[in-house]
Parts: structure tokens; sequence; C-alpha cells
């Protein structure tokens, strides 16, 4: 089994089990954005969206929205959180 079979079966896994995406993302992206102090929320947040579009189906548990037709960002409550969070980590760091 080459490096090909395992990417295209990891690949279907996850196609297979979207809210499993989900929940990794929104972990893989809460446990970056804590190791960079939140200086790179921005890219994060946007390379975890397309991880989602791509794979996920949407959680629905205040993370994003996953997967939209139209190719739509996170939700409002969403980033109204994230901005709550650099600014509790800025007033933090005075």
């Amino acid at each position: 089994m080459g490096i090909g079979d395992f990417a295209q079966k990891a690949e279907q896994y996850a196609k297979d089990n979207p809210e499993k995406v989900d929940q990794a993302t929104e972990r893989g992206e809460k446990f970056a954005d804590e190791r960079t102090d939140h200086r790179y929320d921005q890219q994060i947040g946007e390379g975890a969206d397309q991880i989602e579009r791509h794979f996920g189906g949407g959680s629905g548990e205040g993370g994003a929205e996953g997967a939209q037709p139209d190719g739509g960002e996170r939700s409002d409550v969403v980033r109204q959180d994230e901005e709550n969070d650099d600014q509790d980590a800025n007033d933090n760091h005075r």
C-alpha cells in the first residue's frame, strides 16, 4: 500500500464521517489559536473553513457551519465569539 492509497482511504473516511471532520477541525483550530497566542487566528480560521467546506457537514454546536452549497463562510455568531476571544487575549497581555 503506497502513500496514494492511504490518502485515498483517508479522504473517503473524511467524506463518510463529516461530523468527525468538524470535531477534529474545531479542536485543531482551537489548539493552534491558543499555541500561537491568537496571532494567526484569521489564517487558522480560513484554513479550518476550507477543510470543513471540503469534507465537513457542519456540527451545529457553535462551530463552523460546515459545507455550504454557496461556499459560504463561518457563521456570524462564531466570528463574534472569536472576536470576543481576541479581545480577551489582548486585554490579558496589557
